[in-house]
């Protein structure tokens, strides 16, 4: 379209970095950076991990955006396993960068020390008085098999009643978390003080 060429002149960029899903507008306007001499790179999983063997129309995206991964100047892997997976599909090697992802883990400090003061209080506003809490952090996709640790859960909360679960990230909502006794599903938090 010619308002993504204008973005494309207007902003003179040297590397244009966009997330690898196939959910992004971005594909539709991902090869014009040939166009104006403008290096493009994509940022991601490879595959959409939450989908073990993708059908249909999945497939299909999936097909499509490994292809469209080609014609990059580059890839920026999460990990060194996805950048071997991006090469085995077809992506030059010296285009395929991990980068090994992880989080700002100074940032968690300052934010987890700045609450230990009120942990207490915490506990108390969360109704937890028992020091046994577990706590999951992450999407809740079928590769990270919630129903499994939900069972394991219940199992060691039958031994154990004092044990809680706390689970943080969407997609829980299909689940009926609410009604397992010791689990409290906290959805997705972004801000990292509360977090802590």
């Amino acid at each position: 379209s010619s308002a993504a060429s204008d973005v494309y002149k207007r902003q003179r960029s040297d590397l244009i970095v966009a997330e690898h899903a196939i959910r992004d507008i971005v594909y539709l306007t991902s090869t014009l950076h040939r166009v104006h001499g403008v290096k493009f790179a994509w940022w991601g999983h490879g595959r959409d991990r939450s989908v073990e063997n993708p059908t249909g129309a999945k497939a299909a995206a999936e097909w499509l955006k490994s292809r469209l991964a080609r014609f990059a100047d580059g890839y920026f892997a999460y990990t060194q396993g996805i950048r071997e997976e991006m090469i085995a599909n077809g992506l030059p090697p010296d285009r395929v960068f991990a980068l090994q992802n992880t989080i700002d883990i100074d940032e968690q400090r300052r934010a987890y020390e700045h609450v230990i003061p009120r942990r207490s209080e915490l506990r108390r506003e969360l109704g937890v008085e028992s020091d046994y809490v577990l706590l999951f952090v992450g999407r809740f996709t079928a590769n990270k098999r919630i129903p499994f640790l939900l069972d394991a859960f219940t199992r060691l909360r039958e031994r154990r009643s004092d044990v809680h679960l706390f689970l943080v990230g969407g997609g829980g909502e299909s689940l009926g978390l609410d009604r397992i006794p010791g689990v409290r599903w906290f959805g997705g938090i972004e801000d990292i003080d509360r977090l802590a």
